[in-house]
């Protein structure tokens, strides 16, 4: 998704990341209503009503953030930046949930971080801002995460 956002933004110079993202989340609400409709059961009680709406709000914050990012850096940026996503997942989670991990599971995170660091080495087009946008999407990507478990 992120490929096809950054061609849209550089090919046909698109200058409205919001509105991608506004129009990304319209066509998942306008093809999951008929499918809930469809299926039948009644709407979920108040308080697993508004965990989905937080849920949400997380995920659609997270994709208009990532989008606002790749309108200012590059693609290969952008993936470097995600790949640390699972690290913040851990971090977060024994953060926010007091869950221990493994030591190895830390120590598994960073030969994936230093890979990501090594692909874009040499290229980098650092625009403050745009990274700033993909380090809180990639936060709110891993909160995402400890959300739905």
């Amino acid at each position: 998704m992120a490929g096809l956002n950054k061609w849209i933004f550089a090919t046909h110079g698109f200058r409205y990341p919001l509105l991608l993202s506004s129009l990304h989340m319209l066509s998942g609400v306008a093809v999951g209503y008929p499918l809930g409709w469809a299926r039948g059961p009644s709407p979920p009680a108040p308080r697993p009503r508004a965990r989905i709406y937080l849920l949400s709000l997380t995920f659609c914050t997270s994709v208009a953030l990532g989008n606002l990012g790749l309108s200012y850096v590059q693609l290969d940026v952008a993936q470097a930046v995600a790949t640390t996503t699972p690290l913040v997942t851990l971090l977060l989670s024994g953060l926010l949930g007091g869950r221990r991990h493994h030591p190895l599971q830390y120590a598994a995170m960073g030969p994936v971080c230093a890979g990501a660091a090594c692909s874009i080495a040499g290229g980098l087009r650092f625009h403050q801002p745009g990274c700033g946008f993909l380090l809180a999407a990639t936060v709110l990507r891993a909160l995402k995460s400890i959300q739905q478990s």
